[in-house]
Protein backbone atom coordinates (compact mmCIF):
# COMPACT_ATOMS: atom_id res chain seq x y z
CA UNK A 1 0.00 0.00 0.00
CA UNK A 2 2.64 2.49 0.75
CA UNK A 3 4.36 4.36 -2.11
CA UNK A 4 7.96 4.18 -1.37
CA UNK A 5 10.72 3.01 -3.63
CA UNK A 6 12.18 -0.03 -1.99
CA UNK A 7 15.70 0.49 -4.43
CA UNK A 8 15.88 4.18 -4.22
CA UNK A 9 16.90 4.01 -0.24
CA UNK A 10 20.59 5.09 1.39
CA UNK A 11 22.57 2.37 3.02
CA UNK A 12 21.94 4.01 6.30
CA UNK A 13 19.32 6.82 6.09
CA UNK A 14 19.53 7.76 9.59
CA UNK A 15 23.47 8.88 9.66
CA UNK A 16 24.06 12.35 8.78
CA UNK A 17 24.32 12.69 5.20
CA UNK A 18 27.39 13.33 2.75
CA UNK A 19 29.26 16.30 2.78
CA UNK A 20 28.39 16.62 -1.14
CA UNK A 21 24.59 17.05 -0.74
CA UNK A 22 25.94 20.86 -0.91
CA UNK A 23 22.37 21.77 -3.23
CA UNK A 24 19.15 22.21 -2.44
CA UNK A 25 17.86 20.13 -4.45
CA UNK A 26 19.90 17.23 -3.59
CA UNK A 27 19.05 17.82 0.40
CA UNK A 28 15.49 17.35 -0.72
CA UNK A 29 15.84 14.19 -2.44
CA UNK A 30 17.91 12.74 0.74
CA UNK A 31 15.26 13.63 2.87
CA UNK A 32 12.89 11.79 1.28
CA UNK A 33 14.46 9.02 1.53
CA UNK A 34 15.17 9.07 5.34
CA UNK A 35 11.47 9.63 5.84
CA UNK A 36 10.82 6.54 3.55
CA UNK A 37 12.61 4.71 5.46
CA UNK A 38 11.12 5.77 9.24
CA UNK A 39 8.08 5.67 7.56
CA UNK A 40 8.68 1.95 7.04
CA UNK A 41 10.08 1.88 10.83
CA UNK A 42 7.44 3.13 12.47
CA UNK A 43 4.87 0.76 10.12
CA UNK A 44 3.26 3.93 8.69
CA UNK A 45 0.74 2.04 5.98
CA UNK A 46 0.38 5.14 3.19
CA UNK A 47 -2.61 5.69 0.86
CA UNK A 48 -2.42 8.65 -1.89
CA UNK A 49 -5.58 9.81 -4.13
CA UNK A 50 -4.19 12.16 -6.65
CA UNK A 51 -0.40 12.58 -8.17
CA UNK A 52 2.19 15.51 -7.37
CA UNK A 53 3.18 17.78 -9.70
CA UNK A 54 6.21 17.53 -12.01
CA UNK A 55 6.80 21.32 -11.32
CA UNK A 56 7.63 23.26 -8.49
CA UNK A 57 5.21 24.40 -6.27
CA UNK A 58 4.41 24.99 -2.70
CA UNK A 59 2.47 22.39 -0.95
CA UNK A 60 0.03 23.07 1.90
CA UNK A 61 -1.70 20.64 4.33
CA UNK A 62 -3.93 20.59 7.17
CA UNK A 63 -1.45 19.40 10.44
CA UNK A 64 -2.33 16.99 12.59
CA UNK A 65 1.08 15.93 14.05
CA UNK A 66 4.51 14.69 13.41
CA UNK A 67 3.32 12.58 11.38
CA UNK A 68 2.12 14.69 8.59
CA UNK A 69 5.70 16.08 7.34
CA UNK A 70 7.30 12.61 8.00
CA UNK A 71 4.53 11.40 5.62
CA UNK A 72 4.78 13.94 2.92
CA UNK A 73 8.45 14.23 2.44
CA UNK A 74 8.48 10.61 1.67
CA UNK A 75 6.58 10.67 -0.78
CA UNK A 76 7.87 14.01 -2.48
CA UNK A 77 11.20 15.94 -2.61
CA UNK A 78 10.61 18.79 -0.92
CA UNK A 79 11.67 21.66 2.27
CA UNK A 80 9.48 21.53 4.62
CA UNK A 81 8.47 24.50 7.31
CA UNK A 82 8.71 23.56 11.10
CA UNK A 83 8.73 25.44 14.15
CA UNK A 84 12.14 25.97 15.51
CA UNK A 85 11.93 23.27 18.91
CA UNK A 86 12.26 20.75 16.19
CA UNK A 87 15.96 21.18 15.77
CA UNK A 88 16.03 20.58 19.18
CA UNK A 89 14.44 17.09 18.92
CA UNK A 90 16.48 13.84 19.68
CA UNK A 91 18.33 12.66 16.10
CA UNK A 92 15.93 14.46 14.21
CA UNK A 93 17.17 17.66 15.43
CA UNK A 94 20.53 17.18 14.17
CA UNK A 95 19.45 16.09 10.91
CA UNK A 96 16.81 18.44 9.96
CA UNK A 97 19.42 21.29 10.17
CA UNK A 98 21.40 19.83 7.10
CA UNK A 99 18.19 18.67 4.77
CA UNK A 100 16.54 21.62 3.75
CA UNK A 101 13.96 22.47 6.64
CA UNK A 102 13.31 25.78 7.20
CA UNK A 103 13.11 26.81 10.84
CA UNK A 104 10.68 29.92 12.00
CA UNK A 105 9.99 31.22 15.47
CA UNK A 106 6.32 31.27 15.65
CA UNK A 107 5.08 34.34 16.48
CA UNK A 108 8.38 36.45 15.81
CA UNK A 109 8.00 38.79 12.68
CA UNK A 110 11.28 38.67 12.26
CA UNK A 111 12.08 35.42 12.22
CA UNK A 112 9.08 34.83 9.70
CA UNK A 113 10.42 37.56 7.37
CA UNK A 114 13.66 35.42 7.29
CA UNK A 115 11.59 32.01 6.95
CA UNK A 116 9.44 33.53 3.50
CA UNK A 117 13.22 34.79 2.57
CA UNK A 118 14.10 31.38 3.05
CA UNK A 119 11.40 30.08 1.04
CA UNK A 120 12.22 32.47 -2.03
CA UNK A 121 15.24 30.92 -1.95
CA UNK A 122 14.17 27.04 -1.91
CA UNK A 123 11.76 27.66 -4.98
CA UNK A 124 14.17 29.65 -6.98
CA UNK A 125 16.66 26.90 -6.38
CA UNK A 126 13.87 24.32 -7.96
CA UNK A 127 12.70 22.55 -4.64
CA UNK A 128 9.16 22.25 -3.87
CA UNK A 129 8.42 23.61 -0.25
CA UNK A 130 5.57 21.95 2.30
CA UNK A 131 3.75 24.47 4.76
CA UNK A 132 1.31 23.72 7.56
CA UNK A 133 -0.58 27.40 7.69
CA UNK A 134 -2.39 26.26 10.25
CA UNK A 135 0.72 27.05 12.73
CA UNK A 136 -0.20 24.42 14.73
CA UNK A 137 -1.78 20.64 15.05
CA UNK A 138 -5.52 19.73 16.07
CA UNK A 139 -7.59 16.62 16.26
CA UNK A 140 -9.04 17.03 12.96
CA UNK A 141 -10.54 19.96 13.08
CA UNK A 142 -9.46 22.86 10.80
CA UNK A 143 -8.31 26.11 11.58
CA UNK A 144 -7.62 29.79 9.43
CA UNK A 145 -4.84 29.77 7.55
CA UNK A 146 -1.99 31.99 7.84
CA UNK A 147 -1.26 33.89 4.33
CA UNK A 148 2.04 34.54 4.66
CA UNK A 149 3.07 31.38 2.01
CA UNK A 150 0.02 32.43 -0.25
CA UNK A 151 1.85 35.96 -0.81
CA UNK A 152 4.83 34.66 -2.14
CA UNK A 153 2.82 32.14 -4.23
CA UNK A 154 1.04 34.92 -5.99
CA UNK A 155 4.53 37.22 -6.49
CA UNK A 156 6.60 34.74 -7.91
CA UNK A 157 3.83 32.84 -9.90
CA UNK A 158 4.35 29.32 -8.72
CA UNK A 159 1.44 26.86 -7.95
CA UNK A 160 -0.41 26.14 -4.36
CA UNK A 161 -0.76 22.40 -4.41
CA UNK A 162 -3.11 21.69 -1.10
CA UNK A 163 -2.74 18.36 0.75
CA UNK A 164 -5.37 16.90 2.82
CA UNK A 165 -3.97 13.99 5.45
CA UNK A 166 -6.29 11.97 7.32
CA UNK A 167 -5.44 9.08 9.93
CA UNK A 168 -7.40 6.24 10.30
CA UNK A 169 -6.72 6.29 14.29
CA UNK A 170 -7.27 9.60 16.10
CA UNK A 171 -4.63 8.52 18.17
CA UNK A 172 -1.92 9.48 15.92
CA UNK A 173 -2.96 13.67 16.52
CA UNK A 174 -0.25 15.01 18.69
CA UNK A 175 -1.87 18.26 20.61
CA UNK A 176 -1.91 20.42 23.49
CA UNK A 177 1.02 19.59 25.83
CA UNK A 178 1.73 16.09 25.08
CA UNK A 179 5.19 15.37 24.92
CA UNK A 180 6.78 13.64 21.75
CA UNK A 181 8.63 10.89 23.78
CA UNK A 182 4.92 10.51 25.76
CA UNK A 183 3.13 10.07 22.79
CA UNK A 184 5.34 8.64 20.77
CA UNK A 185 5.88 5.64 22.99
CA UNK A 186 2.20 5.47 23.86
CA UNK A 187 0.65 5.97 19.75
CA UNK A 188 3.06 5.53 17.55
CA UNK A 189 5.45 2.48 18.26
CA UNK A 190 4.91 -1.19 17.72
CA UNK A 191 1.11 0.18 16.37
CA UNK A 192 0.56 0.03 12.59
CA UNK A 193 -1.37 2.99 11.53
CA UNK A 194 -3.39 3.52 8.21
CA UNK A 195 -2.58 7.05 7.29
CA UNK A 196 -4.09 8.65 3.63
CA UNK A 197 -3.28 11.79 1.52
CA UNK A 198 -5.03 13.29 -1.21
CA UNK A 199 -3.02 15.44 -3.70
CA UNK A 200 -5.09 18.32 -5.07
CA UNK A 201 -4.90 20.20 -8.51
CA UNK A 202 -1.87 22.90 -8.75
CA UNK A 203 -3.58 26.42 -7.82
CA UNK A 204 -2.55 29.87 -9.20
CA UNK A 205 -3.54 33.01 -7.71
CA UNK A 206 -5.72 34.82 -10.12
CA UNK A 207 -4.85 38.57 -10.53
CA UNK A 208 -7.48 40.41 -8.71
CA UNK A 209 -7.17 37.76 -5.58
CA UNK A 210 -5.85 39.03 -2.55
CA UNK A 211 -3.43 36.34 -0.22
CA UNK A 212 -6.30 35.74 2.22
CA UNK A 213 -8.58 35.20 -0.35
CA UNK A 214 -6.03 33.00 -2.11
CA UNK A 215 -5.25 31.13 1.15
CA UNK A 216 -9.34 30.43 2.01
CA UNK A 217 -9.92 28.77 -1.53
CA UNK A 218 -6.87 26.31 -0.78
CA UNK A 219 -8.42 25.86 2.58
CA UNK A 220 -11.84 25.03 1.41
CA UNK A 221 -10.55 22.52 -1.03
CA UNK A 222 -8.57 20.65 1.70
CA UNK A 223 -11.81 21.09 4.11
CA UNK A 224 -14.16 19.25 1.25
CA UNK A 225 -11.11 16.40 0.72
CA UNK A 226 -10.93 15.39 4.28
CA UNK A 227 -14.82 15.46 4.70
CA UNK A 228 -14.87 12.85 1.65
CA UNK A 229 -12.10 10.92 2.69
CA UNK A 230 -13.53 10.28 6.22
CA UNK A 231 -17.16 9.13 4.73
CA UNK A 232 -15.78 7.28 1.99
CA UNK A 233 -13.06 5.94 4.62
CA UNK A 234 -10.00 5.09 2.56
CA UNK A 235 -7.98 2.95 4.38
CA UNK A 236 -7.65 0.48 1.70
CA UNK A 237 -6.61 2.33 -1.48
CA UNK A 238 -3.82 1.41 -3.51
CA UNK A 239 -1.40 4.10 -3.59
CA UNK A 240 -0.70 5.57 -6.67
CA UNK A 241 2.85 5.90 -8.23
CA UNK A 242 3.37 9.92 -6.97
CA UNK A 243 7.26 10.07 -6.89
CA UNK A 244 7.71 13.55 -8.81
CA UNK A 245 10.02 13.51 -11.83
CA UNK A 246 12.40 16.36 -12.74
CA UNK A 247 11.71 19.63 -11.22
CA UNK A 248 10.41 22.23 -13.91
CA UNK A 249 11.23 25.84 -12.21
CA UNK A 250 9.40 28.93 -14.42
CA UNK A 251 9.65 31.71 -11.63
CA UNK A 252 9.23 35.40 -12.38
CA UNK A 253 12.47 37.61 -11.14
CA UNK A 254 12.85 38.19 -8.17
CA UNK A 255 10.48 39.99 -5.91
CA UNK A 256 11.24 43.38 -4.09
CA UNK A 257 10.85 42.97 -0.15
CA UNK A 258 7.11 44.32 0.42
CA UNK A 259 5.27 44.10 3.63
CA UNK A 260 3.93 40.73 3.05
CA UNK A 261 7.48 39.46 3.62
CA UNK A 262 6.00 39.80 7.60
CA UNK A 263 3.40 37.99 6.93
CA UNK A 264 2.94 34.93 9.92
CA UNK A 265 3.44 31.34 8.73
Amino acid sequence: MAAYAADTLLPDPLEPPPGSLLSPRARAEWLQRLCQSLCRRQELEVSVGGRFPREVAIYVSNHLGYVDPLVICSLTPCAPIAKLEVASWPLLGVLTRQLNVIFVRRGDAPAGARALRAVMRRLEAGVSVLNFPEGTTTRGELLPFQRGVFGIAARLGVPVVPLAISFRAPELCWVDDDSLVSHYTRSVLGTVHRVHLDVGPALYASPRETPMEFAERVRSWIAAARSRCLRARRWTDTAADVLEGPWRAHLRPRAQPAAWLAEPL
